[in-house]
């Protein structure tokens, strides 16, 4: 077992020796270090755009030219600032330039700069907003648009008591039927259809059995407000294509005066009322039957001056034949016809006096009226200052007027509006009309 002295010089004869000869250096302890040149720096002297306080002040970047050479003189580059401002120079002169030239061209296109240009401009507009009148209306015969020709017809039963003249609305109307309703008053079926009025419409009075007759070929919007007890009826069952437009039912149509006595007070417009029936979803177009109109007429009797006796004579109704205009101006019970709304008389052409069976109804405390609406009798057509007899036909509740002469040929009218007065045949003597003699 070795000894303690024997472990101490084991231990000894392993530490290394020292000796008195120079250590030997190593190839990397002789090897230089290289040296790397710092990049130069380069001072711009730029003003300071976020802090005017601080404009001038020297700041110092490297420029690429010492990134990448790291040395020697810099690339004369401009500051960011200097680039920024150039390239924005540019691009509003380039705005600049586009601008003028828009708006050169846009001066060379001024139709004002070019008489030929402005002119083809306006009659396009023109022809864009008035539409050209090449067809024919039914009840009137002169030329309107294709949508005014199928225009569907609204009818207004309209008063005539002396105390609401002068109505409202007349003279727009192509066709207006005037009859006695009771106890001599007479009361008014006016159609519109070709042209529709500016104004107000009315007084609205109450419908009866023999105006639905005569508006039932029409399918007309049918204007009233309540009626006798049979003319409701029928338009409660659906008569025709009446589209019935009770202010009872549809009061919204209609608007009231205040200033006027009901039932005198009731009144609508074409607008509210074409609004109204737009609305309803109703169908606003329809083919109507036509009557026979020529610019010129034949040979009739000549007559200036025609007097329908009616009674009362409030109600009496006297045309004078005006041959400046081709018109006949109309009074009743001495006061000349004109319209509130447009302060204007009726521009009348042709005057019918239509003869039928009037009965009054009986025991009626009203002293009601019910006539014959079907079949035929007879009639004078005035036009032009000429007088002609004939007679008229209906021949079944969805047939229209038929005007012929005693020979069977169709009576031509007048193109424009036609006034027709219903009277008992047996006042077919009384009429009185100057420079004309009746037929026995």
């Amino acid at each position: 077992m070795p000894t303690k002295a024997s472990k101490e010089a084991s231990l000894a004869s392993l530490k290394p020796r020292r000796t008195n000869k120079p250590r030997r250096l190593t190839k990397a302890n002789t090897t230089r270090k290289k040296t790397t040149t710092e990049p130069k720096l380069t001072t711009i002297n730029w003003p300071d755009f976020d802090n005017e306080e601080t404009a001038g002040i020297n700041k110092t970047f490297i420029t690429p030219a010492a990134k990448i050479s790291g040395g020697g003189a810099p690339l004369n580059i401009p500051a960011p600032e200097t680039v920024y401002w150039r390239w924005l120079a540019w691009f509003g002169i380039s705005v600049l330039v586009i601008l003028l030239a828009g708006a050169l061209i846009v001066l060379l296109n001024y139709p004002g700069l070019n008489s030929e240009t402005a002119t083809v401009s306006y009659q396009a507009n023109k022809k864009t907003m008035l539409p050209a009148a090449t067809t024919p209306a039914a009840l009137t015969g002169q030329l309107v648009t294709a949508e005014a020709a199928a225009r569907r017809p609204w009818a207004v039963i309209i008063e005539n008591f002396p105390t609401v003249r002068p109505q409202a609305g007349l003279a727009a109307a192509d066709l207006v039927i005037e009859s006695p309703t009771e106890g001599g008053i007479t009361r008014f079926l006016t159609i519109y259809q070709s042209e529709l009025p500016t104004g107000l419409v009315g007084p609205v009075r109450s419908a009866r059995s023999f105006f639905n007759d005569w508006a039932r070929p029409l399918a007309p919007f049918y204007s009233h407000s309540g009626g006798s007890e049979k003319a409701l009826k029928q338009l409660q069952k659906g008569y025709g294509d009446i589209q019935d437009v009770n202010e009872f039912f549809n009061a919204a149509a209609y608007q009231r005066d205040d200033s006027k006595t009901p039932p005198h007070n009731l009144f609508t417009t074409a607008a509210r009322f074409w609004d109204y029936v737009a609305n309803q979803k109703w169908n606003l177009t329809s083919v109507l039957p036509k009557l026979t109109f020529k610019d010129t007429l034949p040979a009739g009797k000549p007559a200036q001056n025609i007097t329908i006796p009616y009674q009362p004579s409030e109600y009496q109704v006297v045309y004078n034949y005006k041959s400046n205009s081709n018109t006949y101006a109309r009074a009743t019970g001495g006061t000349t016809q004109f319209d509130s709304s447009t302060n204007t008389p009726p521009a009348i052409k042709n005057v019918i006096i239509l003869f039928t069976d009037i009965t009054p109804i009986p025991n009626d405390a009203l002293k009601r009226v019910d006539m014959k609406t079907t079949g035929s009798g007879k009639l004078m057509l005035f036009a032009g200052g000429q007088m002609y007899e004939g007679k008229w036909t209906k021949t079944d509740a969805d047939s229209f007027f038929k005007f012929q002469d005693n020979d069977g040929n169709d009576l031509i009218l007048a193109p424009g509006k036609t006034w027709i007065s219903v009277i008992d045949k047996s006042q077919y003597s009384s009429i009185q009309i100057s420079g004309a003699s009746l037929t026995p």
